[in-house]
């Protein structure tokens, strides 16, 4: 899951270090933590940072030491650095986390990249735009990436109290309706992230923000839908949790899209 919203890049190693030829970047369970609580997985439960170390036939190196370490300026963030677990004792939106990988030699050190885990207001709810949203797409769309296939942005909004907005906080998204397709088995639509990936989960902007966009896939839709005059409608959950409760959305949790076919 946390290469949802946190690519799992590998560092190579430029300087010799015995049976390690790379590290990943610290591994987020979600990419914040919420103000006098631990780090969370997306299902609510309490989570370590991880790091993993490759060897050059690319198995994973399991003999090396990984000690974990805060960059914040507030100290508000606070990280063990043996068992990876985090947690936040007041906001800290800036802060940061790195880990050292020693060899079972001990013979050099290897450091990752500086990760963000912001410490965040405490989410109470969430709002939406608008349950009905109209998806007029174009069949005649040659790039499947084209806006003619892509649906309005479906937005949603992670608020505190005050209708503070939570950065950095996951979104989730679900197709629980779509047109039945031409073959069985085949998605009719897709949902998207901003560079056109598959992706269910969205993780809120500065702004408290998370949003994802539906592909209608053309040589899957029921040709009296692809061209007219048919209409159908794709159902869309969205879910905010905070530790192993849902979250409401407002004014509900789910967007429902009228496909409809324009020239």
């Amino acid at each position: 899951m946390a290469a949802a919203w946190l690519a799992v890049a590998c560092l190579d190693i430029s300087s010799p270090v015995t049976g390690i030829s790379s590290i990943t970047s610290v591994l987020l369970p979600t990419p914040s933590v919420v103000v006098n609580d631990s780090l969370r997985d997306t299902l609510g439960v309490v989570a370590p940072l991880v790091v993993y170390a490759f060897a050059p036939n690319g198995d994973t190196v399991r003999d090396v030491t990984v000690r974990f370490f805060v960059i914040d300026s507030t100290q508000k963030l606070h990280v063990d650095s043996i068992t990876g677990f985090a947690w936040g004792d007041s906001l800290s939106p800036l802060a940061k986390v790195v880990a050292r990988v020693t060899p079972a030699s001990g013979k050099g050190v290897i450091q990752t990249l500086q990760v963000p885990l912001p410490v965040v207001p405490t989410p109470v709810g969430a709002t939406k735009s608008d349950a009905l949203v109209e998806f007029p797409f174009n069949p005649t769309t040659l790039d499947t990436l084209g806006a003619g296939v892509l649906s309005p942005s479906l937005d949603v909004k992670v608020v505190g109290d005050g209708d503070t907005p939570i950065q950095s906080y996951v979104v989730s998204y679900k197709i629980v309706r779509m047109p039945a397709p031409r073959v069985a088995g085949e998605p009719t639509v897709r949902i998207l992230d901003r560079s056109g990936n598959d992706s269910t989960i969205a993780i809120t902007s500065s702004s408290g923000v998370a949003s994802r966009q539906l592909r209608v896939r053309l040589t899957a839709i029921p040709q009296n839908v692809l061209f007219g005059p048919a209409t159908d409608t794709v159902v869309v959950q969205v879910q905010v949790r905070y530790r192993q409760q849902l979250l409401t959305v407002t004014p509900s949790d789910s967007f429902k899209l009228v496909l409809r076919a324009t020239f």
